[in-house]
């Protein structure tokens, strides 16, 4: 049975890292009731010295690394079957990841050293979709003046940033209908991130929640699992 759930899982996706870690190590991982892995998770701690350095917006070590002569200020974050964040997973920038983890002080130096602004991370997402994750309205306008912002609405719902979602919204007149032909619709991201915070407020808007999406599910429908997720 486990030969047969890994040759599925593999056909719907080879080349996934998570995947593959976890079946390249699964023996090992399982032993004793998966002590390994639980060991692992309790001791949860980034794998990369610079990821360390940028979640403690620690400064001074990230100086003391940059004077290498081998440092690249453009290295990504490697993936890790640990890592707990979806948006980390897919090889950030250290700028982006500064600006993930709201590290204001390694972020501005990494942006006056000559950071490369406009790279995407392995799925496209942009410096300016990181920024929006922890809220920090600096960081946001700093990456607003070099880079695109398309796409931030949607991280911003998804992480619950709904007063920076509102501020976009606003500020650049978007149309929340509008289908993105990978990221959908804003109002499709809305339900099936279950934010009833910004749903109300696209309702008082006006929008028509009989819109259908590219996945040509009515929104409706999403609203009835919204309510049965939140009724009680």
């Amino acid at each position: 049975m486990y030969e047969r759930i890994i040759h599925l899982i593999t056909l719907f996706n080879p080349r996934d890292y998570l995947h593959n870690y976890l079946f390249n190590n699964f023996n090992q991982l399982s032993k004793n009731d998966w002590a390994l892995l639980k060991e692992k998770r309790k001791n949860l701690k980034p794998e990369h010295k610079l990821a360390t350095i940028l979640q403690n917006d620690d400064i001074e070590a990230l100086k003391s690394e940059m004077i290498h002569p081998d440092f690249d200020i453009d290295e990504i974050i490697p993936e890790s079957f640990l890592e707990p964040v979806w948006m980390l997973q897919h090889h950030p920038s250290l700028i982006q990841y500064a600006a993930f983890y709201n590290a204001i002080n390694c972020f501005k130096y990494l942006l006056m050293s000559g950071a490369n602004l406009r790279y995407v991370d392995s799925v496209n997402r942009t410096l300016p979709q990181f920024a929006v994750c922890n809220g920090n309205i600096e960081i946001f306008r700093l990456c607003q003046q070099f880079c695109p912002i398309q796409g931030a609405d949607h991280t911003a719902i998804a992480f619950h940033q709904n007063g920076l979602f509102i501020w976009l919204h606003e500020s650049y007149n978007t149309d929340l209908s509008q289908v993105h032909p990978q990221r959908g619709s804003t109002l499709s991201r809305i339900m099936s991130e279950w934010n009833y915070e910004v749903l109300f407020y696209v309702l008082e808007k006006g929008y028509d929640l009989g819109f259908v999406d590219t996945t040509n599910v009515l929104l409706y429908y999403l609203c009835f699992g919204f309510y049965l997720e939140n009724s009680s």
